[in-house]
């Protein structure tokens, strides 16, 4: 899976759970879910837990920096590393 794949997933997974009214029209790599407060706790879990299922993997949120944590970029590499 190329990156490109890898962040439509990630990018349709978010609409799914959040819903595009409360999102920018466009998504970048370094927009942070959390501190743009459009995801809370529960639906940052529900987030990977979709991104999990639809990807068959187990994402290793704990390899992800505290920069990184929240963004569509980390998001990104940790599907990334999970699919090797």
């Amino acid at each position: 899976m190329t990156r490109g794949e890898c962040r439509e997933i990630i990018v349709r997974c978010i609409k799914e759970i959040v819903g595009n009214d409360d999102l920018p029209s466009q998504i970048e790599d370094d927009y942070n879910l959390i501190k743009a407060g459009v995801v809370d706790s529960l639906k940052f879990v529900k987030l990977v837990l979709l991104i999990e299922d639809k990807c068959g993997i187990k994402l290793e949120l704990e390899k992800l920096s505290n920069e990184e944590f929240g963004t569509v970029r980390g998001f990104i590499m940790l599907l990334a590393k999970g699919i090797e």
